[in-house]
């Protein structure tokens, strides 16, 4: 692992042109690997926690990146995890050759997701920018590649717990980077790792807001991580058996809600509070009442504690929801409207991966532009993604999502208390995360609908596994209970 870590590193460092620092990175990654190995007794969990930890950090480089003659060439972005994707898939194959593993197809999910990964590369035939298409769809590749291992690999109650405890270190890590970005004001020269060299300070009058973005370069990003995963930890603080591990769940959850306080993500909290009330709906259902005696008492009490926690932040948190704030927020009605007229204009194939922000310029004379003078897109991951990829396209993401929450829901039918419980979670976070999506901008290909493939595999998997372990039916001339 050392040496595919050096010749890795070697690889991007003369193809790329990245800075020593970043080759420092992936090197520094394969000789840890080892000791987490041994420390963990496994090198697929291994690779597991590392991909897990992956998701809260953009590390990636641009391959033929170039800005050159005023001409961009955005290149083929290769990201971490990406990497471990790749490195999972290769220890998965020499399983399989082994028969030590199986493969679960989910074909009401995995078609129409490969359908549209597919149309999403084909979309190069009508882009007016083809290399867009193909700066963009290596990620839509990485989405559909963690769905499909993650809703493999979770199996048993055993991989549940190990994974509960990777998103705790997880954010627990991301909580505390992001306490010391805003009291100290700095990202530490960490922008290889997705710092941002400045955070983002906007002005209300004579106060400025500083928004922490972590790892992930942006206030907005960071909150729909966090907002995905903060619901899981909840439920896990107040509902699971093991007493370590509620915890570390309960002291994760408290950084990572300081985290996503400090965004001062507006649609990120929205999407949070979505997530309490769809907690505290599963949580007063009489199955859930009975199988977590006071879990909903153990709730509220930890949210009066999450609000006295908050509270020294009241006042910037009010301002940042009341003040004016330079029409930030209303200027993403008249996008919505333009990005409702891209779609109606090309409803059957949209106008190419990646090519909304020149396609723009034909349907509005006036778009919204960034600070730096280039198109601001809308911020409607739906919009975002029918007016590049088409109405049909956006029906087949939909009928993803909807099959996502419909393996949860099966899901919580189980009387595993830790499956069901970490079902509601899930659901709860993804359910979070389609409202934040209403709000913020990113297209088939974005980070994001990584954050979505992956949430979306754990609840196929935990249907999946529900599925499996269901006992037969009552049949005619059997006497036994199912």
């Amino acid at each position: 692992m050392a040496l595919i870590g050096v010749l890795m590193g070697a690889v991007i460092l003369l193809i790329g042109g990245l800075p020593y620092k970043w080759v420092f990175a992936i090197v520094a990654t394969a000789v840890c690997l080892p000791l987490l190995v041994v420390a963990i007794g496994s090198l697929q969990k291994a690779l597991v926690a590392i991909l897990i930890f992956s998701l809260s950090i953009g590390m990636d480089v641009h391959l033929g990146f170039s800005d050159k003659y005023a001409t961009l060439q955005s290149g083929v972005p290769i990201s971490l995890t990406s990497l471990l994707l790749l490195c999972l898939y290769t220890h998965w194959l020499f399983n399989l050759r082994r028969g030590a593993r199986s493969i679960r197809l989910f074909p009401w999910v995995t078609i129409p997701f490969g359908v549209l990964v597919l149309w999403s590369g084909l979309s190069f035939l009508v882009a007016a920018k083809p290399s867009y298409v193909l700066s963009r769809f290596p990620r839509a590749l990485e989405a559909f590649f963690i769905y499909f291992y993650v809703a493999n690999s979770l199996k048993s109650e055993k991989d549940i717990h190990f994974l509960i405890k990777c998103l705790a270190v997880t954010l627990a890590l991301t909580g505390m980077l992001v306490l010391c970005q805003y009291f100290v004001g700095d990202s530490y020269n960490l922008q290889f790792l997705g710092g941002r060299e400045l955070q983002l300070e906007p002005s209300y009058y004579a106060l400025k807001i500083s928004r922490a973005s972590g790892f992930l370069g942006h206030a907005n990003s960071l909150a729909f991580f966090l907002g995905g995963l903060l619901p899981l930890l909840l439920v896990c603080a107040v509902g699971i058996d093991m007493l370590r591990m509620r915890l570390l769940c309960l002291l994760s959850f408290a950084l990572g809600l300081m985290a996503l306080v400090l965004t001062y993500s507006r649609g990120g909290w929205l999407a949070f509070i979505f997530a309490l009330v769809l907690i505290g709906g599963f949580l007063m259902t009489r199955q859930v009442r009975k199988n977590f005696g006071g879990a909903f008492v153990r709730v509220v009490f930890l949210a009066l504690a999450a609000a006295f926690l908050i509270l020294p932040f009241a006042p910037t948190i009010v301002t940042r929801l009341t003040k004016d704030d330079h029409g930030a927020a209303y200027s993403r009605i008249p996008m919505a409207q333009t990005a409702l007229n891209v779609a109606r204009h090309n409803w059957v194939t949209g106008v190419g991966l990646g090519n909304y922000k020149i396609a723009v310029w034909d349907y509005d004379p006036d778009p919204a532009l960034k600070p730096d003078g280039s198109t601001e897109p809308v911020h409607n991951i739906y919009l975002h993604t029918a007016a590049e990829l088409g109405v049909p396209a956006l029906a087949l993401f939909i009928w993803i999502l909807v099959a996502f929450f419909g393996g949860g829901i099966h899901a919580l039918r189980t009387a595993n208390k830790t499956t069901a419980l970490f079902a509601v979670g899930v659901i709860a976070g993804l359910g979070g995360q389609c409202l934040h999506g209403m709000f913020e901008l990113g297209t088939f290909g974005h980070p994001r609908f990584v954050y979505l493939s992956f949430m979306g595999g754990l609840l196929v998997a935990l249907g999946q596994s529900v599925k499996q372990k269901r006992p037969p039916l009552l049949t005619e001339g059997n006497n036994n209970c199912p």
